[in-house]
């Protein structure tokens, strides 16, 4: 019992050392935005709501790299040094989004149920997405791009 005991404390520390570089950078952004585009292998977390803060997870030289730029109801997510690959993680809030284009190998999904009427998504590259859509889903890709659709979410239906 003694020798588990010592191996937990020594994988809780590791484990707190891996996170200690790890900061959270918020940026404000315009509420009324309906179009988001992210591209240099970011990964997304979507969650719907009100909330006018984004939030970016990440090694600090990381976090620091990541550019959002707005206009004219449009958010991009890009990247000031290339690819950030299992390095950030950028938290949107989102309300009424109708389009969102994916570039390259980034993954966005959704926390929960996002509410979006008809939400056009376009990937290009090696996307990955995974969304919860109360509304109708469009889905584009280049001609050649393969698209692969999982299992249906029946919870929602009452067919469990």
């Amino acid at each position: 019992m003694k020798q588990l005991f010592i191996l937990f404390i020594g994988l809780f520390t590791a484990a707190t050392a891996v996170n200690a570089g790890v900061i959270t950078r918020e940026l404000p952004v315009a509420n009324a935005f309906y179009n988001l585009e992210v591209s240099h292998e970011i990964a997304v977390i979507l969650t719907e709501s009100a909330e006018t803060t984004i939030r970016i997870a990440g090694e600090e030289k990381d976090a620091e790299a990541v550019v959002i730029d707005q206009a004219k109801g449009k958010v991009r997510l890009l990247s000031k040094k290339g690819s950030l690959k299992n390095k950030v993680t950028v938290f949107i809030p989102i309300h009424n989004l109708r389009k969102l284009t994916i570039k390259g190998a980034s993954y966005v999904r959704s926390n929960g149920n996002i509410q979006s009427e008809k939400l056009l998504v376009t990937v290009a590259g090696e996307a990955q997405v995974e969304i919860n859509n109360i509304g109708n889903i469009v889905f584009m890709a280049d001609e050649d791009i393969d698209l692969e659709f999982k299992k249906w979410n029946t919870r929602l239906l009452g067919k469990e």
